[in-house]
């Protein structure tokens, strides 16, 4: 009897321990929807010198190196004049390592010295906050260097270097208003009415020499 019932109790507590961890699997939680986080890469232009008119448009432009790689809708940003601007979201849905560049397209105005050509390196590290949960939530950390630069940088800057122009009653670079041009001429008026003047008085000067020993010799008669 008592063996029964000893069997008996090893097989109640053999049952439960197997249902207990398929109840307390199903009470878990479940795992967090994965995120999906979103880069945002800006960008600006810098000028120099004599400014065209109208204002120039730039294009700037990213390019992935590997055609898989998560973009923005657009690849392309364009700034009109001095400005920045910047690319729409890249949103990343796995875990990886993204690599880009961004590059300014030459433009073609003629008084332009100089389009920077910089090229910018963008990495973009996208990890798993929790290793062990493949469903858990990503975070993103960018990185930027210009060139060959060991300094990372928060934005891609092209520096774009024009011509300087002074056109008469304009505005020099420095941003004083420049008359030479008329300066010059005001000049050139005087010297010529100073030295009408100075030859006006050296006729003169003899014939009032004359006009007064005339007047002496009356007197002495």
């Amino acid at each position: 009897m008592k063996n029964c019932l000893r069997n008996v109790m090893l097989l109640v507590l053999a049952l439960m321990l197997a249902i207990c961890p398929a109840i307390a699997e199903e009470a878990a939680p479940e795992p967090e929807l994965t995120t999906t986080p979103a880069a945002v890469l800006n960008v600006s232009v810098t000028l120099e010198g004599t400014l065209p008119k109208p204002p120039e448009t730039y294009t700037i432009v990213l390019t992935p190196d590997d055609e898989s790689y998560p973009m923005p809708a657009e690849n392309q940003v364009l700034i009109t004049g001095e400005g920045s601007g910047a690319f729409g979201e890249i949103v990343y849905t796995k875990p990886g390592v993204y690599t880009y560049t961004i590059h300014q397209v030459p433009g073609e105005h003629d008084r332009c010295l100089e389009y920077d050509p910089t090229i910018y390196y963008v990495t973009v590290y996208c990890t798993n906050v929790n290793p062990q949960n493949p469903d858990g939530n990503l975070e993103l950390t960018v990185t930027m260097y210009a060139g060959e630069a060991t300094e990372k940088c928060d934005l891609a800057v092209f520096h774009n270097v024009y011509t300087i122009v002074s056109p008469p009653g304009g505005v020099t670079p420095t941003g004083v208003e420049d008359y030479w041009q008329y300066y010059l001429s005001v000049c050139a008026v005087m010297l010529v009415v100073s030295g009408v003047l100075l030859k006006t008085v050296c006729t003169k000067e003899p014939v009032l020499a004359v006009a007064e020993e005339a007047e002496e010799a009356e007197d002495d008669e």
